[in-house]
């Protein structure tokens, strides 16, 4: 780092490319210059620096890679919290993933960690055996982060009545701030004489219900409706689902 002491320490937990990255993207653009000097950004994946590294590099911030194992990963982030003495930690990803790294309050008592949880398990997708014990699992393995986290920044609301579904505890300070997308000028419909695109964006993950958005569309196609269903993956390929072409 050239000798500069960082203000801020960002570690990304995300294994690749989707919307908690373009989140943390857009959350250092924010920043003013002098502050993206001070920031440093530690990616707990190869494949997710591949993607984002370059250009946050571009910024002016500086990035690293843990390497090795979930506990080499910790000792990373804690040698560079030492070496540093960041004023704030902020780990961006999800809970049940960040939850071993609250333990490194104890080392840092004087910093301060807080977390930007970007998914959490639905309980209605769980398999109904051994629930409760599911329920306790998850509760006791986040309740150090939920004590440490100042504060826990949820992306919906939805996200925090997921999570009190999961836990037993509740995190001492959260915070919502939406994840949402601005593009001024893009809100109008495009005007095509060809037939009406629907576009489903992001993960093709369950969490998307893009089940739900697909059997919508067969019931809308079949009644003689013309439109094109189209999916944007989190790896930039675009591939049409359905189509009445």
């Amino acid at each position: 780092m050239s000798g500069q002491i960082p203000t801020v320490v960002i570690a990304t937990l995300f294994r690749g490319r989707g919307g908690g990255e373009e989140y943390l993207l857009r959350l250092i653009r924010s920043a003013a210059e002098p502050l993206r000097r001070k920031l440093v950004c530690l990616f707990f994946y190869e494949t997710c620096y591949a993607h984002y590294g370059p250009v946050l590099a571009a910024l002016g911030v500086h990035c690293e890679v843990a390497r090795g194992g979930q506990w080499s990963k910790l000792w990373r982030l804690a040698e560079l919290i030492r070496r540093g003495r960041p004023a704030v930690v902020h780990l961006n990803g999800h809970c049940d993933h960040a939850a071993r790294l609250a333990w490194l309050k104890l080392l840092f008592p004087s910093v301060r960690f807080c977390i930007t949880n970007h998914a959490t398990p639905d309980p209605s997708h769980d398999s109904k055996g051994c629930a409760a014990l599911r329920k306790i699992n998850r509760s006791f393995r986040t309740l150090p982060l939920f004590r440490v986290a100042d504060p826990l920044i949820f992306v919906s609301r939805q996200q925090v009545g997921l999570m009190a579904r999961n836990r037993f505890f509740r995190p001492r300070k959260p915070l919502v701030i939406h994840n949402g997308v601005e593009l001024p000028g893009r809100c109008k419909a495009p005007h095509s004489s060809g037939p009406l695109v629907v576009g489903l964006v992001g993960n093709n993950g369950i969490v998307k219900k893009y089940a739900f958005a697909l059997s919508v569309s067969y019931v809308l196609l079949s009644g003689g409706l013309a439109f094109r269903v189209h999916h944007h993956g989190a790896a930039g390929a675009e591939r049409c689902l359905l189509s009445t072409s």
